[in-house]
């Protein structure tokens, strides 16, 4: 499709099936370069994407695990929902709230940052800036963000292909 595929895998069988074809129109917003997936409680499926939304600049779908169609939660060029981001690659469901690792930030249009974890509002979209990974006052700095997850006490874990000794990798804790 060169959009990207959603697929449903068979445990017992190894089958695949198209859950959504983000070249599809037919079925909501096209896609560009979904990367991240997560489940939410509802049953709902997420994906972050990097390369759709306004500008292209990246947003987080929200999939009918039943249809395919998609819509999009939090587009991250749309100002209205808050503080910019411009590379979602992963997200989190928590609570009525999403955790999404952006591996850029926008304090000069273009220009590749370190990274951005932000909470989003499930229901609106609204996105809250919780950690800037280029500013050193607020812990180490981060390089190449990929992935997000809370651990079984709340803590929000963000994982780094780049940080860390010798840039093999980081997993930070974000307070």
């Amino acid at each position: 499709s060169g959009r990207g595929l959603l697929f449903r895998v068979s445990l017992a069988t190894g089958n695949r099936t198209i859950v959504s074809n983000f070249a599809d129109p037919g079925q909501g917003p096209l896609g560009g370069e979904p990367s991240g997936v997560a489940v939410e409680a509802s049953g709902s499926i997420l994906v972050a994407d990097a390369n759709t939304g306004t500008f292209p600049a990246g947003a987080v779908f929200r999939i009918n695990p039943a249809s395919g169609a998609r819509t999009i939660v939090s587009d991250f060029a749309n100002l209205a929902q808050g503080p910019l981001g411009s590379l979602p690659v992963a997200v989190h469901p928590a609570g009525s709230g999403l955790w999404v690792a952006d591996q850029f930030q926008r304090a000069f249009p273009q220009a590749p940052g370190n990274g951005q974890l932000f909470q989003v509002d499930s229901g609106t979209g609204a996105r809250m800036l919780v950690s800037d990974f280029s500013t050193a006052t607020q812990g180490p700095i981060g390089f190449n963000l990929n992935d997000v997850k809370t651990d079984s006490g709340g803590a929000v874990l963000v994982l780094d292909f780049d940080a860390g000794t010798g840039s093999r990798g980081a997993l930070f804790a974000v307070d």
